[in-house]
């Protein structure tokens, strides 16, 4: 059997940054290592992560970030 969870999202629950980032991540995932304004972006990706809207692989310059 296979089983797929996905995450339902409300069309305001995102706002602002994470919403942009959010979007982004709809047509390919994100390295952490290609990120310029890392401090800001890593935060708000991690923030994603914690609530299950995206998911996290990898770590250090390895790191991935996709929906």
């Amino acid at each position: 059997m296979i089983k797929i969870c996905l995450s339902i999202i409300e069309k305001n629950t995102l706002e602002g940054d994470e919403s942009v980032i959010f979007n982004l991540l709809d047509t390919k995932s994100m390295s952490s290592f290609a990120i310029v304004k890392k401090s800001k972006v890593i935060s708000i990706l991690n923030h994603l992560v914690e609530q299950d809207y995206i998911e996290k692989t990898g770590n250090g310059r390895g790191t991935k970030y996709q929906r």
